[in-house]
């Protein structure tokens, strides 16, 4: 039995602690050095702004305008209430209060802080000073800046030169006697001159907000459409002073910095971003500007026309079939709509329309919704000669919703009803009125039919003066519907308002001043479910038959018969003539 450890496997176990401490010790100094270095920077900050404050509180010892070096005690700004006795560093937690701030003021107005010994600052009120011109000055991003370096005339021999972010002294041979030497900043940076003599004298600056490079476009892509625009995503960044204007053109010539037409956009220092302008069909040249004004080499980006872009197909009465069915190039017909846009996508009426001498018919396996658009309620009227459906959903896997649409039967005589349906049908905020099915030799209605494989649900949809001389003048069906807030009214059958040998659940709504020679209300062959809503002042003409629901019994000619089984859970039936509830199963028993 194993007790302990080997001593390879202790070696092993130190090995890699000291490889793990090697890694880790490193980072966790790093990490504290850079703390130490951010809190320091943070109170010498904190000192600086009292130093800062107290020159502006005494312009007669430091007049504005006015260029200089002024060593100012830290103990004068904590007697002056600016700081708080003891000043610690807090790097070091050393006391330096005892210290002084030198402000070095330049005669473009920019100011540089150190904290200094005492004897190490030096006053520079009576000795020239090297001073800077700045132009332009400021701190609005720019291009460039030209900065003159003005070296004074003093007595003895000195060295001018100067260097540019800690470089190598480059020197200044014809300011040696006092002079100006100009250089151009294009990009950010920190100029230091000197006069090296028997005293050395400095002067620095920090040359800001300088910016030459050009930004960059990376991408540009195809976004969403809307309507007839696409919302091309241009994807650029700008390295330095970030991104501040966008312009697109349709003509390839470079803009100006200031010409009109910049769209204003906006980005920070090697920020990567995505900005997106909706544009209609087209080729686009697209440019983009920085902060300094530098502009991008320019980029091509191509808007092209989709059909029905958003798998929304747009569909009116002055369209034509070879547009593309966008708003302001729309289809002439729906069944062409309904081919082209992918499964659950929109078909949007733009306008009342009449249907072709042909049913429309929705493709297998497809969801789509047929709408008016906006808030508007358009009409689909039947077609004047054609006698077959207008709308037939025959295959069991499609699927239309309906809303806010007439669809009206134009007082047609024809032999077929408006809808059918073998799949799912979904009809919302809409009418179906002004169907006339009087040549019925098959008994399926006048306005929807449900086949047995059909399901329909109807949410706030009002039906009516529609006329069979057969059953089902507002629904026949074999199927499933369910009925929301449905008002069914001055319809007119031969048998049954509502003649079902399927499944109906009616929730809400009402059923009301419809007329027939049998069963005014509804005729019952199957289930039909009752949950709320009325059935109320039905009239039928033979009075041994029930004006508001009928539970019968059929027997169809293939041989298929079925009986009524009604269930009146909520909702009300009254006031039907000659009858509210009858029953008959004599066709059953017989059979």
């Amino acid at each position: 039995m194993k007790k302990g450890f080997t001593l390879a496997e202790l070696l092993g176990v130190i090995v890699i602690i000291g490889i793990l401490l090697i890694l880790i010790v490193p980072t966790i100094i790093n990490r504290i050095n850079s703390s130490r270095e951010e809190a320091e920077n943070a109170g010498n900050n904190i000192i600086y702004d009292a130093a800062d404050q107290y020159i502006r509180e005494h312009p007669d010892d430091y007049p504005p305008g006015k260029s200089g070096r002024y060593c100012i005690e830290i103990k004068k700004l904590i007697e002056d209430g600016k700081l708080i006795q003891p000043v610690i560093n807090a790097a070091t937690g050393e006391d330096i209060s005892d210290k002084s701030v030198m402000v070095t003021i330049y005669s473009a107005g920019t100011k540089d802080y150190e904290i200094k010994n005492g004897n190490d600052c030096q006053t520079l009120e009576s000795l020239p000073m090297i001073d800077f011109k700045v132009d332009p000055r400021g701190s609005s991003w720019v291009k460039q800046r030209k900065v003159t370096i003005i070296y004074p005339k003093i007595d003895g021999d000195f060295l001018a030169s100067h260097r540019i972010d800690q470089g190598s002294w480059i020197r200044d041979t014809s300011a040696d006697k006092g002079g100006n030497i100009e250089l151009i900043f294009t990009k950010i940076g920190q100029l230091e001159a000197r006069l090296k003599g028997t005293k050395i004298i400095t002067s620095k600056i920090n040359v800001v907000n300088v910016d030459s490079e050009v930004p960059v476009i990376t991408k540009i892509n195809m976004g969403t459409w809307s309507d007839d625009k696409n919302n091309l995503q241009i994807t650029a960044k700008d390295d330095i002073s970030g991104l501040n204007g966008m312009y697109i053109s349709t003509t390839n010539s470079k803009p100006n910095e200031n010409d009109k037409g910049w769209i204003t956009i906006s980005s920070k220092t090697k920020e990567t971003k995505v900005f997106s302008k909706a544009l209609e069909p087209g080729t686009y040249y697209i440019w983009v500007k920085d902060k300094a004004g530098n502009i991008s080499e320019g980029k091509v980006g191509k808007v092209e026309e989709t059909f029905c872009p958003g798998n929304i197909c747009y569909v009116s009465s002055n369209g034509n079939d070879n547009n593309y069915g966008t708003r302001k190039k729309p289809l002439a017909t729906l069944q062409k709509a309904f081919d082209i846009v992918e499964t659950g996508g929109q078909v949007v009426m733009l306008s009342n329309l009449k249907c072709p001498a042909s049913t429309l018919f929705v493709p297998a396996n497809k969801s789509i919704t047929l709408k008016s658009d906006a808030d508007n309620k358009f009409i689909l009227y039947r077609h004047d000669t054609y006698q077959s459906f207008m709308i037939h959903l025959n295959q069991t896997s499609a699927s239309l919703t309906i809303k806010n649409i007439i669809i009206d039967g134009n007082y047609k005589n024809v032999q077929e009803p408006m809808i059918v349906t073998d799949g799912k049908l979904v009809i919302e905020d809409s009418i179906l009125r002004n169907a006339r099915n009087l040549n019925d030799i098959w008994g399926i209605g006048a306005t929807m039919n449900a086949g047995e494989t059909g399901e329909a649900i109807l949410k706030n949809v009002e039906i009516y003066n529609n006329q069979t001389n057969a059953g089902g003048s507002a629904i026949n069906s074999g199927g499933h519907i369910t009925l929301y807030n449905v008002s069914i009214h001055d319809n007119e059958a031969w048998d049954g308002t509502i003649w079902n040998y399927g499944t109906i659940e009616m929730h809400s709504g009402r059923i009301y001043n419809n007329r027939a020679h049998y069963d005014a209300g509804v005729r019952n062959y199957n289930k039909f479910y009752m949950y709320g809503g009325e059935i109320d002042h039905n009239t039928s003409v033979d009075t041994n038959q029930s004006g508001g629901l009928k539970d019968g019994c059929y027997y169809f000619n293939w041989g298929f018969y079925t009986q009524g089984v009604s269930q009146v859970c909520n909702g009300c039936i009254h006031d039907n003539y000659p009858r509210d509830y009858h029953k008959e199963f004599n066709i059953c028993d017989n059979a």
